[in-house]
Order: structure tokens, then C-alpha cells, then sequence
């Protein structure tokens, strides 16, 4: 299968382009995914903001879920 990869310069033109390539029943359209412009990060990668802080887990766990009696 040959594929062929369009650039379309007029936003305007997308959907007719796309009309006119789905009336053919030889071509399939595959439209990709949006990437996200996001970056993902995790959990590690926060670490540097408890730096220079006297605070360990026990502590956070305390005030996190202080009970009221």
C-alpha cells in the first residue's frame, strides 16, 4: 500500500479535501492524534521542591489526615 501524505496550506480547504478523498473507495483516510504539548511528568521529577525543607513523610502523612476528634 502506498501512502501519501498531505500538507494542506489553506485551513479553510481541509474539510473539502476530505470530502473529495472519502468519495473515493480506494482511499483511506487516517487523520493523526493532536499531540499533547504538555509534558508528562512524574513523581521524581517534583522532588527538588521539598530541597532545603525539614519535612519527612510521616509529618506530611500527620497534617494531611489530622483527625478532628
Amino acid at each position: 500500500m502506498t501512502q501519501l501524505i498531505l500538507k494542506i496550506k489553506d485551513d479553510s480547504k481541509v474539510n473539502f479535501v476530505e470530502k473529495l478523498l472519502s468519495e473515493l473507495d480506494y482511499v483511506e483516510i487516517q487523520v493523526p492524534k493532536a499531540k499533547s504539548s504538555k509534558k508528562k511528568t512524574g513523581l521524581f521529577e517534583h522532588a527538588g521542591m521539598w530541597a532545603g525543607r525539614s519535612i519527612d513523610a510521616d509529618t506530611l502523612r500527620k497534617k494531611a489526615w489530622k483527625k478532628e476528634d
